[in-house]
């Protein structure tokens, strides 16, 4: 951890070097793998943007991510958006809450952000399969009002969504663009077929939850966590997979440096 801290306080110019001296060599390597997937999507979804800003994105991305949960050399001021939606929906304590968004921005900051408005955060997650790498991001992610499971711990996690407690309301807490054996919804983007894995979404909603849709993405020294929409319990199962994906997109369109095209199951169906 010691290790990880120090990489993580190196300054940005030394990690623009590293990555103008690397990534030759990354693409290169993965012409066929990542780099010629990044490339694909980008033209079929019509998006101007050169492939090496995605990959420059995901790591400066993950920089940010890392440096403001362990506070290391972090120099980016947080800048909340729209937070009405959000204390506004945490005024109705009768009901738990599902928090989700994407890989775009330095999404690891979203979970933290809910800890600054409850006590009852609950974070699903479907991490790397390293087990030294989980337990660094597992000790990363950590924080007194968040509680973390696998897919595996999904009867633990809706018991403790959905049962009475003196904490504050509950809130689950996922992005739905990547899933690791699991199956997912259907849907448009880019007029090209994907998947997003909003089946626990509509279950928890089903069962009583208030969805809220929210996002973070750069601009310029800011990072900025803006809160979206408030789709009510028990939402038409139709209209909500519909919608999140329309806001998803747009999302996208709106910072398509910070998302990441490079994950191997964007637009595929499986």
């Amino acid at each position: 951890m010691i290790f990880i801290k120090w990489l993580l306080s190196l300054p940005d110019f030394f990690w623009r070097i590293l990555f103008e001296i690397a990534f030759p060599i990354y693409k290169l390597l993965h012409l066929k793998k990542a780099y010629g997937r990044v490339c694909r999507h980008l033209e079929n979804a019509k998006i101007e943007i050169n492939p090496k800003e995605v990959f420059k994105g995901i790591l400066f991305n993950a920089l940010d991510s890392y440096r403001g949960l362990t506070g290391v050399h972090f120099n980016k001021k947080i800048v909340f958006e729209r937070e009405e939606i959000l204390k506004n929906c945490l005024k109705n304590n009768s009901c738990p809450m599902a928090a989700i968004s994407i890989h775009q921005g330095p999404f690891e900051l979203l979970h933290r952000s809910l800890c600054n408005y409850s006590d009852n955060v609950h974070l699903i997650t479907n991490s790397t399969q390293n087990t030294a790498v989980k337990e660094i991001l597992k000790k990363i992610r950590s924080h007194e009002n968040i509680t973390e499971y696998t897919p595996q711990q999904l009867k633990l996690l809706l018991n403790n969504l959905f049962k009475n407690s003196k904490k504050s309301k509950p809130i689950l807490a996922m992005v739905v663009d990547q899933g690791y054996e699991t199956k997912g919804n259907q849907v448009e983007l880019f007029k090209m077929k994907t998947t997003l894995y909003l089946r626990l979404v509509e279950l928890v909603n089903q069962r009583g939850a208030e969805v809220l849709t929210f996002r973070t993405f750069t601009r310029k020294n800011q990072i900025v966590i803006r809160f979206e929409n408030i789709y009510p319990p028990q939402y038409d199962k139709t209209e909500l997979v519909s919608s999140i994906a329309k806001e998803i997109e747009v999302w996208i369109k709106e910072n398509p440096r910070e998302w990441s095209w490079n994950y191997h199951q964007n637009f595929l169906i499986g």
